[in-house]
Protein backbone atom coordinates (compact mmCIF):
# COMPACT_ATOMS: atom_id res chain seq x y z
CA UNK A 1 0.00 0.00 0.00
CA UNK A 2 1.57 3.24 -1.11
CA UNK A 3 1.20 6.76 0.27
CA UNK A 4 -1.56 7.77 -2.16
CA UNK A 5 -3.76 4.88 -1.07
CA UNK A 6 -3.14 5.60 2.60
CA UNK A 7 -3.92 9.28 2.06
CA UNK A 8 -7.12 8.39 0.22
CA UNK A 9 -8.30 6.05 3.00
CA UNK A 10 -7.48 8.50 5.80
CA UNK A 11 -9.09 11.38 3.91
CA UNK A 12 -12.27 9.36 3.40
CA UNK A 13 -12.39 8.52 7.13
CA UNK A 14 -12.00 12.11 8.25
CA UNK A 15 -14.15 13.73 5.56
CA UNK A 16 -17.26 12.36 7.23
CA UNK A 17 -18.35 14.03 10.46
CA UNK A 18 -17.67 11.62 13.31
CA UNK A 19 -17.55 14.11 16.17
CA UNK A 20 -21.24 13.88 17.22
CA UNK A 21 -20.63 10.24 18.09
CA UNK A 22 -17.44 11.10 19.99
CA UNK A 23 -19.22 13.89 21.89
CA UNK A 24 -22.07 11.55 22.80
CA UNK A 25 -19.60 8.93 24.10
CA UNK A 26 -17.52 11.42 26.10
CA UNK A 27 -19.72 11.80 29.23
CA UNK A 28 -19.83 8.06 29.81
CA UNK A 29 -16.07 7.71 29.36
CA UNK A 30 -15.39 10.72 31.60
CA UNK A 31 -17.56 9.24 34.34
CA UNK A 32 -15.75 5.92 34.02
CA UNK A 33 -12.34 7.58 34.20
CA UNK A 34 -13.35 9.51 37.32
CA UNK A 35 -14.43 6.26 39.02
CA UNK A 36 -11.83 3.85 37.64
CA UNK A 37 -10.99 2.16 40.92
CA UNK A 38 -14.62 1.84 42.03
CA UNK A 39 -16.34 0.23 39.01
CA UNK A 40 -15.61 -2.47 36.50
CA UNK A 41 -15.10 -1.30 32.91
CA UNK A 42 -17.87 -3.66 31.77
CA UNK A 43 -20.58 -1.56 33.37
CA UNK A 44 -19.97 1.14 30.76
CA UNK A 45 -21.33 -0.88 27.83
CA UNK A 46 -25.05 -0.22 28.29
CA UNK A 47 -24.79 3.53 29.04
CA UNK A 48 -22.28 3.92 26.20
CA UNK A 49 -24.61 2.20 23.73
CA UNK A 50 -27.56 4.29 24.94
CA UNK A 51 -25.58 7.53 24.68
CA UNK A 52 -24.16 6.77 21.23
CA UNK A 53 -27.58 5.66 19.93
CA UNK A 54 -29.08 8.87 21.34
CA UNK A 55 -26.38 10.91 19.60
CA UNK A 56 -26.85 9.01 16.35
CA UNK A 57 -30.63 9.41 16.37
CA UNK A 58 -30.30 13.09 17.21
CA UNK A 59 -27.85 13.47 14.32
CA UNK A 60 -30.28 11.73 11.96
CA UNK A 61 -33.19 13.93 13.07
CA UNK A 62 -31.15 17.13 12.78
CA UNK A 63 -29.84 16.04 9.37
CA UNK A 64 -33.39 15.42 8.13
CA UNK A 65 -34.45 18.94 9.18
CA UNK A 66 -31.31 20.72 7.95
CA UNK A 67 -31.99 22.75 4.78
CA UNK A 68 -30.34 21.01 1.85
CA UNK A 69 -29.47 18.10 4.14
CA UNK A 70 -25.94 19.34 4.64
CA UNK A 71 -24.19 16.71 6.72
CA UNK A 72 -21.53 18.99 8.26
CA UNK A 73 -24.06 21.58 9.40
CA UNK A 74 -26.17 18.80 10.89
CA UNK A 75 -23.10 17.44 12.69
CA UNK A 76 -22.29 20.88 14.11
CA UNK A 77 -25.85 21.43 15.33
CA UNK A 78 -25.98 17.93 16.80
CA UNK A 79 -22.72 18.55 18.64
CA UNK A 80 -24.12 21.84 19.93
CA UNK A 81 -27.29 20.14 21.16
CA UNK A 82 -25.34 17.33 22.81
CA UNK A 83 -22.97 19.77 24.51
CA UNK A 84 -25.89 21.81 25.85
CA UNK A 85 -27.71 18.64 26.94
CA UNK A 86 -24.75 17.17 28.79
CA UNK A 87 -23.69 20.44 30.46
CA UNK A 88 -27.12 21.56 31.69
CA UNK A 89 -26.92 19.49 34.86
CA UNK A 90 -23.44 20.75 35.70
CA UNK A 91 -24.52 24.37 35.31
CA UNK A 92 -27.66 23.70 37.35
CA UNK A 93 -25.70 22.17 40.24
CA UNK A 94 -23.09 24.96 40.16
CA UNK A 95 -25.73 27.70 40.29
CA UNK A 96 -27.67 25.82 42.97
CA UNK A 97 -24.59 25.72 45.19
CA UNK A 98 -23.83 29.42 44.66
CA UNK A 99 -27.42 30.69 45.02
CA UNK A 100 -29.48 28.09 46.92
CA UNK A 101 -32.46 30.39 47.57
CA UNK A 102 -32.94 31.67 44.01
CA UNK A 103 -35.45 30.31 41.51
CA UNK A 104 -33.30 30.05 38.39
CA UNK A 105 -34.59 26.93 36.64
CA UNK A 106 -36.58 28.82 34.01
CA UNK A 107 -33.77 31.34 33.49
CA UNK A 108 -31.22 28.60 32.98
CA UNK A 109 -33.47 26.85 30.46
CA UNK A 110 -34.04 30.14 28.63
CA UNK A 111 -30.28 30.75 28.62
CA UNK A 112 -29.65 27.32 27.12
CA UNK A 113 -32.29 27.93 24.45
CA UNK A 114 -30.68 31.30 23.63
CA UNK A 115 -27.28 29.59 23.37
CA UNK A 116 -28.76 27.04 20.98
CA UNK A 117 -30.34 29.67 18.75
CA UNK A 118 -27.11 31.67 18.83
CA UNK A 119 -25.29 28.57 17.59
CA UNK A 120 -27.89 28.06 14.86
CA UNK A 121 -27.52 31.72 13.85
CA UNK A 122 -23.73 31.42 13.73
CA UNK A 123 -24.04 28.25 11.67
CA UNK A 124 -26.51 29.86 9.23
CA UNK A 125 -25.79 33.59 9.08
CA UNK A 126 -28.34 35.68 7.18
CA UNK A 127 -27.49 36.44 3.58
CA UNK A 128 -27.66 40.24 3.69
CA UNK A 129 -25.44 42.82 2.07
CA UNK A 130 -23.85 44.88 4.85
CA UNK A 131 -21.79 47.17 2.62
CA UNK A 132 -24.16 50.06 3.40
CA UNK A 133 -22.87 50.07 6.98
CA UNK A 134 -19.38 51.12 5.92
CA UNK A 135 -20.63 53.64 3.36
CA UNK A 136 -19.50 51.63 0.32
CA UNK A 137 -22.05 51.50 -2.49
Amino acid sequence: MNFKNIKKVVTSWFSRPWYPIAISAYPVMALLSANTGQVQPGVVVRPMVASVVFGGLLFLIVWLFTPGRQIHKAAFLTTLLLALFFTYGHAYIYIDQKFPDANYTIWLAVGWIILFFLGVFLDNPPKVDLRFVSGDS
